[in-house]
């Protein structure tokens, strides 16, 4: 993950991408649990499908979650990351993702 810059002393912005390895199963976002006060999810430019957004039941094959087409993204705030998985329809398409966390002084 890279981290491009900083918005307020004790605060950065944090930069990463996840494809997903398996069809068909929900995989998280990330495994850190770390709470962010926002996060970009957008689907890759060169996906060939949609990626199902949602919680661990968002699989292609149950049409349950939010479908993002490629380069498609949405904000979701005050949360956990791991607590966001994602399906594609296809191995090896996925997401980058942008997010602010609170770093401890």
């Amino acid at each position: 993950m890279g981290k491009f810059g900083s918005s307020r002393k004790g605060e950065a912005i944090v930069t990463a991408n996840k494809t997903v390895a398996a069809p068909a199963t929900a995989e998280q976002l990330t495994t850190e649990h770390k709470f962010v006060e926002w996060v970009i999810v957008q689907a890759l430019e060169s996906n060939t499908d949609n990626i199902i957004l949602g919680d661990s039941s968002a699989v292609t094959t149950t049409e349950r979650g939010t479908a993002l087409a490629p380069l498609n993204s949405i904000t979701l705030e005050g949360l956990y990351l791991d607590e966001i998985y994602l399906d594609a329809v296809v191995a090896g398409e996925g997401v980058s993702f942008t997010y602010k966390e609170k770093r401890k002084l």
